[in-house]
């Protein structure tokens, strides 16, 4: 460490390993409605603070063993192994945050569009009252120079379709683009993982990453999905388990300034319906007779 008495400056070398994350809770409530369960916060870095309490840090970062809870609907939302970044730069002299790329390891996030078409991540957000916002500083700018996420695992559902439907993509690679809060430009992302043992799952578009519900246009696609996994869902709406079949889906979904708009084509191949299976939330349709006369020569 170095401290020159003409400036009252101070610089030197800080080292940490494994801070509990849960010790940033009393923050995060304040504006989310999310509970850190786990992780640990570890890094290495240069600092200097000068006199009139500017400070610049430049080092390393890495977050081990996250887990968090949305306490809206108390299921699991966001979870790592690791997330490693190889070089960071703050300066609060100009409210700047700069990061290399940022790599995630088994990265778990669970997405879901409810009815309304509102989704999980919306109902996070708490209101802040007319003296918060008046009181909020100046924005920081944050540069994040890629993400890249390897073998990692995504629970997706979207019960506003005609036939509500949910999934778990698994073996999820991909990558997102440069993030950069002072550009107009979206990210891109682009990304591919397994669904089952022969679905295939795409995620492809563009996102305000720091704001996603003023603009996200994002399409996902599922091919060979066995629609035997969606009885759940068919039971409780229609009262029919479904024995075979196989699934196809193209989901276009657009937010501009908080509204959701989807786009949906739906293919089912060679469809079985199973037993009847009583559900108070059915309701009486001819679905035996509506897929005979439905179905193409080719059992489309």
């Amino acid at each position: 460490m170095c401290i020159r008495d003409r400036d009252i400056s101070v610089s030197g070398q800080s080292r940490f390993t494994d801070i509990p994350l849960s010790l940033a809770q009393p923050y995060v409530e304040q504006k989310l409605s999310l509970l850190i369960e786990n992780g640990a916060l570890s890094s290495q870095a240069g600092f200097a603070v000068e006199t009139d309490q500017v400070m610049t840090v430049k080092g390393s970062l890495a977050v081990a063993g996250l887990k968090t809870l949305d306490t809206v609907e108390n299921e699991d939302l966001l979870a790592w192994e690791t997330l490693d970044i190889d070089q960071f730069e703050l300066d609060t002299s100009n409210r700047s945050l700069h990061l290399s790329r940022v790599v995630f390891q088994q990265l778990y996030g669970r997405l879901e569009i409810n009815q309304d078409r509102s989704t999980n991540i919306s109902g996070l957000l708490k209101q802040q009252s007319e003296t918060e916002k008046g009181e909020q500083a100046a924005p920081w700018s944050i540069v994040v120079g890629g993400v890249a996420v390897n073998n990692g695992v995504m629970d997706f559902s979207d019960l506003s379709l005609p036939l509500p439907f949910g999934t778990r993509i698994s073996d999820l690679d991909g990558t997102v683009s440069t993030i950069d809060t002072s550009s107009t430009e979206p990210a891109n992302i682009r990304m591919e993982g397994q669904v089952d043992e022969f679905g295939l799952a795409r995620i492809d578009g563009s996102m305000s990453v720091f704001e996603p519900i003023s603009h996200t246009d994002v399409s996902l696609e599922f091919r060979n999905l066995l629609m035997s996994s969606l009885s759940p869902y068919s039971v409780q709406f229609a009262g029919r388990e479904i024995d075979e079949g196989k699934l196809d889906l193209d989901l276009n979904y657009v937010i501009q300034q908080g509204k959701l708009q989807g786009q949906n084509d739906i293919v089912l191949s060679d469809l079985v319906l199973g037993a009847e299976v009583e559900s108070p939330d059915a309701v009486s349709l001819p679905l035996g007779l509506a897929v005979a006369l439905l179905k193409d020569a080719n059992g489309v």
